[in-house]
């Protein structure tokens, strides 16, 4: 830390304390005291110098071990987990289909903001992932889409809001993830299929036996997706017709 000291001023008869921190080449002011639930943040105001100087010892630590955020102490903080993923939701529209974003908005709505709720987002930490593991009621299926999204999430945080994403907790013991039987069609069954197809369509029949890809990749896929030694599948299409990123693709 460059500069801190605590002010005040006497206006409309009353006092007022408030934080002057220089960090970074920039002077910031602070008055409010943010107190931290489990669902929420309680916000007090700095109106005495002991509690002045009390804000000014929490920022001072946390400038100290290299975990000071002026967001955190402002409170319209767009580093609380509710207001980042809100945001975040709205940012994911216009990068995944219809389907894909109505599960991200009931994982986060009915799980992941529910349990974490105006928790400050660098304090989602590793034994945090464990308690919302344990938590989350459903199958290992739900709980491990649960936790897929709360990592997109904290990877889209970082490094703006967060050094790093903490290190989840693996599926092992109870938790662990049994891989579903592949199943494919029988050879009779192929047949009978390959029967119904116009001669002229059934290559794309083929190629779908072949690559195991969705009918919505198999109609959206390109020349330009045709490697030397590989193929890609980048582009599908959503439920309403509209081209976007396969799921292999997404960040």
């Amino acid at each position: 830390m460059e500069v801190g000291k605590v002010r005040s001023r006497e206006r409309s008869g009353r006092k007022e304390w408030w934080v002057e921190v220089t960090w970074r080449g920039d002077r910031l002011t602070f008055s409010n005291i943010p107190v931290y639930h489990q669902d929420r943040i309680e916000w007090y105001p700095c109106d005495s110098e002991e509690k002045a100087k009390f804000l000014l010892t929490i920022i001072q630590d946390r400038i100290k071990d290299n975990r000071f955020h002026p967001a955190e102490f402002r409170k319209q903080s767009p580093i609380s987990f509710r207001t980042f993923s809100d945001q975040w939701l709205k940012k994911r529209k216009a990068r995944v289909g219809t389907g894909t974003i109505k599960q991200y908005k009931a994982y986060i709505k009915n799980y992941l903001q529910p349990f974490f709720g105006d928790i400050y987002l660098p304090n989602v930490n590793k034994t945090k992932l464990e308690e919302l593991q344990l938590w989350i009621e459903g199958s290992i299926k739900t709980k491990k889409n649960v936790m897929d999204t709360l990592r997109s999430i904290l990877r889209d945080a970082c490094p703006d809001y967060i050094p790093a994403v903490p290190k989840f907790p693996e599926w092992t013991g109870n938790f662990t993830l049994i891989p579903p039987v592949i199943e494919t069609i029988s050879l009779e069954d192929f047949w009978r299929i390959w029967g119904y197809i116009p001669a002229e369509d059934r290559y794309i029949f083929m190629f779908m036996i072949l690559t195991g890809c969705r009918t919505s990749e198999a109609r959206a896929f390109r020349k330009q997706d045709i490697k030397d030694d590989e193929i890609m599948f980048v582009v599908t299409f959503d439920s309403k017709e509209q081209e976007m990123l396969s799921m292999g693709m997404k960040k």
